[in-house]
């Protein structure tokens, strides 16, 4: 699993992922090591630690607050909270909205607006620029 979670941090590409319905533990703090966070309107995040005497993993308890902030990251995790669609963007946890969202929908430019962003960017100054992101990041 370590392999696995260290190849979002080690790619060189973005990362994007999209949100439907339920994303509970290890998919929702995998999330903290994705690049792009889209929801769909019935999305929603829950890390049921607590509840199953459990410590958080995937890298949360050093990425949630950075991204969520402090205050809901201690909710998140401490308290086994739910977090909805609209409070993960409204915390900074996911980058937008994506709705009407289906199955076929997954690489639509106009769906995921960050996909055709991406696309249109020189390859070479995008990954220098996502090296730079995570070079401040560690440092």
């Amino acid at each position: 699993m370590g392999e696995c979670l260290l190849s979002f941090h080690k790619s060189k590409k973005p990362t994007i992922a999209v949100v439907r319905g339920g994303c509970i533990g290890i998919a929702f703090t995998t999330l903290c090591l994705v690049d792009f966070v889209y929801v769909a309107p019935d999305a929603f995040f829950m890390t049921p630690f607590m509840a199953s005497f459990q410590s958080a993993e995937g890298g949360s308890t050093i990425n949630f607050p950075e991204l969520m902030g402090r205050r809901m990251a201690y909710e998140v995790l401490l308290m086994d909270r739910p977090m909805n669609a609209k409070e993960a963007i409204a915390c900074g946890f996911a980058n937008g909205m994506v709705d009407g969202f289906d199955d076929k929908d997954w690489f639509d430019l106009e769906k995921v607006p960050a996909i055709g962003k991406l696309l249109a960017n020189d390859y070479d100054t995008m990954v220098r620029c996502k090296q730079l992101l995570n070079f401040a990041k560690n440092n």
